[in-house]
């Protein structure tokens, strides 16, 4: 087979699947919306969706402040290990840094961790309160949060 023809054909493969994909996402597009719903129910999905996100916010502030504690710390832990005179002194120091190091990162990791369950726990719990709130929320994408480590 002629190379020129098996490359027409998959430019024009290529067009119609681009034109096909372009049409479908314009008629999706322009849908109706559906039902609207209440201004009652938007205000207390919103006040739900303000308390989880308050809540993450200042989480991982605290988790940030953790993480860059334990490096600050472990620099200083290092440095001193590095001015030890042997090398069974410089190498306890060294292991020492990075253990505390671990040891604390893992801590802030696992105190994230529960912060971002009980924020999305307490986020569901309120929604379940919201009359008619299925076609509002956000449904569960606490696994799209940052993991924490």
């Amino acid at each position: 087979m002629n190379m020129k023809y098996v490359l027409g054909g998959v430019l024009v493969v290529s067009v119609l699947v681009v034109g096909m994909s372009a049409m479908a996402a314009e008629s999706k597009a322009t849908k109706a919306p559906g039902r609207v719903p209440s201004p009652a129910n938007v205000a207390c999905v919103a006040s739900a969706v303000a308390v989880r996100e308050g809540t993450l916010v200042a989480a991982v502030g605290v988790q940030g402040s953790a993480v860059q504690t334990a490096y600050s710390a472990r620099a200083r832990a290092l440095a001193t290990a590095y001015t030890k005179t042997s090398t069974t002194e410089i190498r306890k120091g060294v292991n020492d840094a990075w253990n505390q190091f671990a040891k604390s990162t893992k801590e802030s990791s696992r105190t994230w961790k529960t912060a971002k369950n009980n924020a999305w726990s307490q986020y569901k719990a309120s929604v379940k309160n919201c009359k008619d709130a299925s076609g509002v929320s956000e449904g569960d994408n606490s696994a799209k949060e940052v993991k924490g480590e």
